[in-house]
């Protein structure tokens, strides 16, 4: 599975637990290594990356997450894996 069907199925379960969700369709808009998903639940707001199963995170992708885990805020690398372990979809039902 690559990152744009990871995406779509994150974005389906969003509607499904009723979660926003932002997503910057033109990266070039943002700085560069900003999270692909910005989450909003009944709970919370986290930061999401995707990856495919073997995809590496740019060193900008790297210091986005270590800067916004600094602020406090919840930051997730999530993979194909997660989504088909249910972990994502667990997450979402309850954020």
């Amino acid at each position: 599975m690559n990152e744009t069907s990871l995406l779509r199925a994150v974005i389906a379960l969003c509607g499904k637990y009723n979660v926003k969700y932002f997503h910057d369709y033109d990266s070039l808009l943002n700085p560069p290594g900003f999270p692909d998903l910005v989450l909003v639940g009944k709970k919370r707001c986290v930061f999401v990356e995707l990856k495919a199963q073997h995809g590496q995170m740019s060193g900008d992708q790297v210091s986005w997450s270590w800067k916004l885990k600094a602020a406090g805020e919840s930051w997730y690398l999530w993979r194909p894996s997660d989504l088909a372990s249910g972990h994502i979809e667990e997450f979402l039902a309850d954020l």
